[in-house]
């Protein structure tokens, strides 16, 4: 795609033939895999440590986690995916029927009353400005019904409306967390007023301090001045948590795998000798099973996964030692413990996903103690037989001598097997990578390799997964989850288009097709989304309308 910097061109060449109709799109999609615009739906307030594990079950998430503090097992059930957190308004979401002037340098607040846990993201104020104003939201902690310690202050805002108050956001750099409690909100104003609405008639206490704005919002508050009680047109939307379950065992290792409302968790006891246990749920992680030890034994590093076909036919993975183990549930029957016979010096970490067979991701050091990532299948009778481990495949290797380790991988089945891991690089300055790679797609685990790893923005030892289930899907980590819809977006750009452009040449496998776009204003300057495929699609007038039939992807 070439864009027209300035202006539109000014002679074009005639073709010798017009199609009545040319429709021109941007799609969620880069070399046929689904890039969607990821929304953020839930952050913990602390990391909750490296053995995480996820699950999607129809449109449901379910999580487990070790809390590295005393060992235990914990589950949480995000029982829909606009739901994994309960909407809490603090403060005033009504426009009052007056303006205050908060005058240049003051800094002025009003209380509000938090009733549980609650994490906000940004602060909603009523206002306008004066013409050079600008101002920061800020929150303070409560000492003896006077505002106290600063939690927080937004970043600046300099854009703010300077003829009619309206709604504005200030958002803050970071999650602020709020515990329950009372807690002072309102905006320190810079160097000219701000007017915030208000209301006459008597509500919260209100104070306010004058304190230079070129030194930031006061910490602590210092000795405040009281002001008419008066309740501000000042809000927030905070989340509260769905809370941990405590599962009642002690683990170092877990897993959990889904399919349709039929889930199956497993962990390593944190203790010799080391038993595999496992519990079901068919209700999306609502209700689950007691646990049933396997009898089978993995160690103080041992590592664990399960990949689930249905109620009566999975596969439980584990190490112990440098050796890979599967103990697999066959129509209702349980099966011998089963070794891969694969040589690693070390294993660092196992997933495992169900498509036609049991597909596997491995990351560890080899029989040369070489650091990588391998990918294998444990057959069901597709591309392996019954019961037969198949020859592993690099995913990437590194030389025995690099200072690298890989760790925690993710593998996950969409329209193409999806792989995250981590690589660390051990050697002087040390740092962690999330790196991510998939397969082509519509093919299986065996007949398609993995495309080359490419680095994610995330410098963490462990995360992210993803997960996959019903119309959404979900990327998560030991403290966030972000979702997104697993329909593919569009955005029409047709009106945008000043010429089309498909170059065939016969005989061989190449073309090239040209779209050019007026840009004029501007529009695509800082596009957001480069990268993304366009699809060209070209239009014929039937009796049933215009159809359209799309040229491969650009």
């Amino acid at each position: 795609m070439r864009y027209l910097p300035d202006a539109l061109l000014t002679a074009q060449q005639e073709a010798p033939f017009r199609l009545p109709h040319v429709r021109v799109r941007i799609s969620e999609k880069r070399a046929g895999v689904h890039h969607p615009t990821w929304a953020s739906l839930y952050s913990d307030a602390t990391p909750v440590g490296p053995h995480d594990a996820f699950a999607a079950s129809v449109d449901d998430l379910f999580q487990l986690r070790i809390d590295l503090a005393d060992d235990k097992l914990y589950r949480r059930h995000l029982t829909s995916p606009h739901d994994y957190n309960d909407t809490i308004l603090l403060g005033v979401d009504s426009v009052g029927d007056s303006n205050l002037a908060v005058y240049a340098n003051l800094c002025i607040v009003f209380a509000v009353t938090v009733t549980q846990p609650t994490e906000l993201d940004d602060m909603t104020i009523h206002c306008r400005r004066e013409a050079t104003a600008v101002a920061k939201a800020v929150i303070y902690t409560d000492n003896a019904g006077e505002p106290d310690d600063l939690v927080a202050a937004s970043t600046e805002r300099s854009n703010l409306p300077t003829v009619t108050a309206a709604w504005e956001t200030f958002v803050f750099a970071a999650p602020v967390v709020l515990q329950p409690g009372t807690y002072w909100f309102g905006i320190h104003a810079g160097t000219a007023s701000v007017y915030v609405t208000s209301f006459t008639a008597a509500g919260a206490a209100r104070w306010y301090v004058v304190v230079t704005y070129a030194s930031g919002p006061p910490d602590p508050f210092g000795v405040p001045e009281p002001a008419t009680s008066r309740n501000f047109s000042i809000h927030a939307h905070g989340w509260t948590p769905h809370p941990w379950t405590d599962w009642g065992v002690t683990a170092h290792a877990c897993a959990v795998a889904g399919h349709d409302l039929n889930l199956v968790a497993v962990y390593i006891a944190n203790g010799s000798p080391f038993h595999v246990f496992y519990a079901t749920s068919g209700n999306g992680g609502a209700t689950w099973s007691g646990w049933t030890d396997t009898g089978m034994v993995s160690d103080t590093n041992g590592r664990v996964a399960v990949a689930l076909k249905d109620t009566s036919n999975y596969a439980i993975f584990y190490t112990r030692g440098a050796q890979l183990y599967v103990r697999e549930l066959r129509a209702g029957s349980w099966q011998a413990e089963d070794s891969s016979a694969y040589t690693f010096t070390s294993i660092t970490g196992i997933d495992a996903v169900y498509s036609i067979d049991y597909n596997l991701a491995i990351t560890g050091e080899d029989a040369s103690a070489k650091p990588g990532v391998w990918s294998a299948i444990f057959g069901n009778g597709f591309n392996e037989p019954l019961g037969d481990w198949s020859l592993i495949n690099e995913v990437i290797i590194r030389g025995s001598t690099e200072d690298f380790t890989y760790l925690d991988p993710h593998l996950a089945r969409r329209d193409s097997f999806e792989l995250t891991f981590i690589e660390n690089h051990t050697g002087t300055t040390a740092s962690y990578i999330a790196m991510h790679t998939h397969t082509t797609l519509f093919t299986d685990f065996a007949s398609s390799p993995f495309r080359e790893p490419v680095p994610m923005n995330y410098p963490h030892a462990y995360g992210p997964a993803m997960c996959f289930a019903g119309t959404y899907e979900w990327n998560c980590t030991p403290d966030t989850i972000t979702e997104a819809s697993s329909s593919t977006a569009y955005w029409d750009i047709t009106s945008d288009v000043v010429d089309v452009t498909h170059h065939l040449i016969p005989g061989s496998f190449r073309s090239k097709l040209i779209v050019v776009l007026d840009n004029t204003a501007g529009k695509f300057n800082s596009f957001a989304r480069l990268g993304d495929e366009i699809v060209v699609e070209l239009g014929y007038e039937t009796n049933s309308g215009i159809l359209y039939s799309a040229t491969p992807p650009c």
